[in-house]
This record gives C-alpha cells, sequence and structure tokens, in this order.
C-alpha cells in the first residue's frame, strides 16, 4: 500500500509540472506571437496580400501599443493611400498631434500626398497658412504642385522660376515636363466653336471632333434638304415636310451647342494631361 501511494505520488507531482510547463510554454508563445516584430511581419504579410484593411487595422494596434515606429506610420499612411482613402489617411496623420518642426519629413510628405490625391486643396491651403513645418525648398515645391493643380499657370511660372534661385535643378528636373506641356497647352475658344458651328459640324471640326463635325453636317444637311425638297414638290401644307424642316432646325441648334461642348471638352483633355503629370509627381515623390 505504501508504496501504491508513493507511485501516485510521484504521478500527480509529474502531471502537475507538466502542466505548469505545458502552460508556461503556451503562454509564453501566445506573447510571442503578438509581439512587436511578429505584429510587423503579420501586417507586412497582409499588405503583400493586398488585404488593405486588416493591414491598415493591425498597423493601427502596433502603433498603439509601440508609438512614434516610424516604419509602421509610414505603411499606415500608404496603405489609406493604396486603399483610396486619403481622408483617412490625413485623419490618421493630424490625430499623431505633431509639433510642425518636430513631425519625420517622410512623413510629412506623405501626408501632403494625401491632400493631392483627394483632391482637397482649399483644406491643404488652409493647413500650409497655418504652418506644417515646411522649409525651402518644400514649401516652394508644395506651393507648385498646388498652382498645377488649380491651373493658376503665372503663378506656377514664377514658383518654378524660384528654384533658380535656390539653386534646387532636381526639383527643375522633376517640373520641367509640366512647364513644357504647359508651353505646348493652346487652349481653344469655346465662343468660337459656337459661332463657326454656324456651317454645321465647323465647330466639332475645330476641337478635332471630325467624325462628329461630318455627323452634325450629314444630319442638318440631309434633313434640311429632304424637307425643302417636299416643300418644293408638295407644296407648304405637307405635314411630313414641315416635321423634316422641325428636325433639321433641332439638329442645327443643338449642333451649336454641340461646337461649344466639344471645345470644352477639348480643353479639358488637355488639362487632363497637365493632371496626369502631375498625378506621376504626387505618387512618386509625395
Amino acid at each position: 500500500m505504501q508504496g501504491q501511494a508513493l507511485r501516485y505520488w510521484a504521478a500527480s507531482v509529474a502531471l502537475g509540472l507538466s502542466f505548469w510547463f505545458g502552460s508556461s510554454a503556451f503562454t509564453q508563445t501566445a506573447e510571442d506571437l503578438f509581439d512587436f516584430e511578429h505584429g510587423l511581419k503579420f501586417a507586412r504579410f497582409l499588405e503583400q496580400q493586398q488585404r488593405w484593411d486588416l493591414a491598415i487595422a493591425e498597423y493601427h494596434r502596433l502603433d498603439a501599443e509601440t508609438p512614434d515606429r516610424l516604419e509602421v506610420r509610414m505603411a499606415l499612411l500608404q496603405l489609406y493611400a493604396l486603399d483610396g482613402k486619403p481622408s483617412d489617411g490625413i485623419a490618421t496623420y493630424e490625430g499623431w498631434n505633431y509639433q510642425p518642426q518636430l513631425a519625420p519629413t517622410e512623413l510629412r510628405r506623405k501626408y501632403i500626398g494625401l491632400f493631392f490625391q483627394n483632391r482637397d486643396f482649399t483644406l491643404l491651403g488652409s493647413r500650409l497658412q497655418g504652418g506644417i513645418g515646411l522649409k525651402e525648398p518644400d514649401k516652394t515645391r508644395v506651393q507648385l504642385q498646388l498652382a498645377l493643380y488649380n491651373r493658376d499657370w503665372p503663378q506656377a511660372r514664377k514658383l518654378f522660376d524660384a528654384f533658380e534661385i535656390q539653386h534646387v535643378h532636381k526639383n527643375q528636373q522633376t517640373y520641367a515636363p509640366i512647364l513644357k506641356a504647359l508651353d505646348d497647352l493652346h487652349y481653344r475658344k469655346p465662343w468660337l466653336g459656337a459661332a463657326l458651328s454656324i456651317v454645321p459640324g465647323a465647330g466639332q471640326a475645330y476641337a478635332g471632333q471630325w467624325i462628329d463635325g461630318l455627323s452634325s453636317l450629314f444630319l442638318v444637311g440631309v434633313t434640311g434638304f429632304e424637307a425643302y425638297r417636299l416643300l418644293h414638290k408638295r407644296g407648304p401644307k405637307n405635314l411630313l415636310a414641315w416635321g423634316l424642316a422641325g428636325m433639321s432646325l433641332s439638329f442645327y441648334v443643338a449642333n451649336i451647342y454641340g461646337g461649344r461642348r466639344a471645345v470644352a471638352r477639348y480643353n479639358q483633355r488637355r488639362d487632363a494631361e497637365i493632371q496626369q503629370i502631375l498625378d506621376g509627381v504626387s505618387a512618386r515623390d509625395f
């Protein structure tokens, strides 16, 4: 009996020790799984899988537990840009409450880039006036980008020339293609497109839309000619002739309006070309 009791006691001790060691190992493993390095690897894995929402949530967890890690905050702003939520990225940056002069340069640049992605130029202008810690030549560079987005070409030229005074040739090289495109930019006059449309299709042709111009000329010409032919052949009481005449007049009025709109679209396409170059600069350098 005594030997059996001793065996029971030894088995209980062994079971208790194994349970204690197992629990400790499990606790240690769980702690390891949620430490910063493992969390960062997991967040990057989610990022590679393009699981933007989950990656953002994980980076926010890391930022809450280990604040002021630049790599985490840079990743957060980058992910908000990739996820198409620049306003959330702006709010996140501003929630960090950096002193303007102490904000990391790379992080502030990414923050400014979110404004360009969001097209919230009014808010960006107010932030610049309030001071976000920008120094020269970055201040001139952001103001130039803003002037270009706002299509303030004279101000953009003035700011571009300021790089020469500041001896920042790298910035000049970045924006030289955009200024070259502005030099080659020739807007056309919408009122002239409408005036030329007195000759059906001429306004669209002035805007480079030859097919639309020929279509307008064909519709106005065919319906007008048929109305004239029927009136001449069957007299003024022919309802079909008057219907065709009304249709021809409608096509003619629409052609004048279309000539004006065609020129407006032409100018919009020219602006879009500039905007596309600007978006490339914003995505690459901000």
